[in-house]
């Protein structure tokens, strides 16, 4: 998976929960403009939002706090999931990873889902 550099920095806006002031409107930010996005976590979501921005040609990094990517999935991975990859793998991961996508109505576990399908988009080239 495509990263660039990045860096965090403050989010810029008022406290959401400060009723005396409305938060800052967002303003309007051009096609030509770069921007870099931090994504966090590099689990099943991090991942998808990863893909989403290769997709439109953003530059991005992920940051996951565990040692591996997917280290929370990890972290329950003798429990098996209550949905089927079907449910799990979306669009875009099954267009990143092609044939090799996990697919049908098995429960994955949580070293499943990490292994079939985690891993595998951090190796592919999307």
């Amino acid at each position: 998976m495509r990263t660039s550099r990045a860096s965090l920095g403050s989010a810029g806006g008022r406290a959401a929960n400060n009723r005396r002031r409305p938060m800052t409107p967002r303003r309007h930010v051009s096609a030509t403009t770069t921007r870099r996005i931090a994504i966090i976590g590099a689990g099943p979501v991090g991942l998808e939002a990863a893909l989403a921005a290769a997709e439109r040609g953003l530059d991005f990094t992920v940051y996951e706090a565990a040692p591996a990517p997917g280290g929370y999935v990890r972290r329950w991975g003798h429990v098996r999931a209550f949905t089927p990859w079907d449910m799990n793998v979306s669009a875009r991961a099954r267009a990143a990873l092609g044939e090799g996508a996990p697919a049908g109505q098995q429960l994955p576990t949580g070293d499943e889902l990490a292994e079939g399908l985690i891993e595998p988009l951090v190796e592919s080239p999307a």
